[in-house]
């Protein structure tokens, strides 16, 4: 669901339309420290954009988008990055997902809905998977350690829009409406951060919102729905693992950024069951993101600042400054966030 329209528009020439260029950024360290204004904490030169699709695949390497096919990439843990825009293509890329400093997969969002894919570091992209439908919206990415993954949608004609691949989105197969999970009336999901949404190697879990909070598994302890008949805009927007198995999920309503009702909490695993524990200090607000950093602490991420967790059940802010998004390499303790204004910034010496 575009839970968030945008009216931000790129001049056609603050970036080269179809080529790499090396942009040599100050030290982001410095960045997190001082507070700048927003065209200083954005590294492009340009506050237009929107970032909510990030990822960090390794210590080296971080990988954004935007809207207008835009994209960046740096294989130097942000001293530099190359740029450009995916030929071709006007649209919003909500998320991506990458490999190494060659292989990522961006997700433009909707009618079509197409899925991108370049193992050249950016330098060209090849589409893979496109669904021509009036009513395509797709919300999440993600893939597991073997190669596989998933694609969710907003449902079109009562049934959940899923896409699977088994070869690192080289092809990707719709599941069929037969097969698909039914949603409730006015359920959605949300193209946030990329994140509502978990494939393990042996199940997959989405997250919902709209009208039913909730969530779908292929694992049957996980099906349920907490409210229905919810605003459009409340719900799950993003969930991460823990070591143990515990799931623990954000959300709230992006209209009300301050409420703390209903913005989270944690399904614990005990004896193979699920048990839903709410927060016992919950972040600060509706959050867009939540990330596990590699030592089993977590950070989640709004429009009114980014919070921390050493236990996942009490949270602490870190700073007021809002970002959409959230990536941390799976075997450094780093912290990078995005957001609107063009903004790229290295937040880990906030970190405790």
């Amino acid at each position: 669901m575009n839970y968030n329209s945008f009216s931000e528009s790129t001049p056609k020439n603050s970036l080269k339309m179809y080529g790499l260029k090396p942009i040599k950024l100050v030290s982001f360290a410095l960045l997190s420290l001082v507070l700048f204004s927003c065209s200083d904490r954005a590294p492009f030169g340009d506050t237009n954009y929107s970032f909510r699709a990030m990822d960090a695949p390794d210590e080296s390497n971080i990988w954004i988008a935007a809207q207008h096919g835009f994209w960046a990439h740096s294989s130097n843990s942000g001293e530099t990055w190359d740029t450009g825009h995916i030929a071709g293509f006007d649209g919003e890329i909500r998320d991506i997902e990458a490999w190494d400093e060659n292989t990522a997969i961006a997700m433009g969002i909707e009618s079509p809905g197409i899925l991108w894919k370049t193992t050249n570091g950016g330098k060209s992209w090849v589409e893979v998977y496109q669904l021509d439908h009036p009513s395509t919206f797709f919300d999440n990415m993600d893939f597991n350690s073997s190669g596989s993954g998933i694609v969710i949608g907003d449902p079109i004609d009562g049934k959940w829009t899923i896409l699977g691949t088994h070869d690192y989105g080289e092809n990707w197969t719709r599941w069929s409406p037969q097969t698909s999970y039914s949603a409730h009336p006015n359920e959605v999901a949300f193209a946030a951060s990329g994140s509502g949404l978990i494939c393990e190697d042996s199940r997959i879990t989405f997250f919902t919102g709209g009208g039913a909070n909730g969530m779908r598994s292929t694992d049957s302890r996980l099906n349920r729905t907490f409210q229905t008949d919810t605003s459009n805009t409340f719900g799950i927007y993003s969930a991460t693992l823990n070591h143990k198995g515990d799931i623990l999920f954000v959300g709230g309503d992006y209209r009300f950024p301050d409420a703390t009702h209903g913005n989270g909490g944690v399904l614990r695993l005990v004896d193979g069951q699920y048990n839903f524990v709410e927060f016992t200090d919950p972040p600060r607000g509706y959050r867009s993101c939540i990330i596990q950093l590699s030592d089993q602490s977590f950070v989640c991420c709004g429009p009114n600042g980014v919070d921390y967790s050493a236990n996942g059940l009490m949270w602490t802010s870190l700073t007021k400054e809002g970002f959409h998004v959230l990536a941390s390499p799976p075997n450094k303790r780093e912290l990078w966030a995005a957001g609107s204004n063009g903004r790229v910034v290295n937040l880990t010496e906030l970190l405790p």
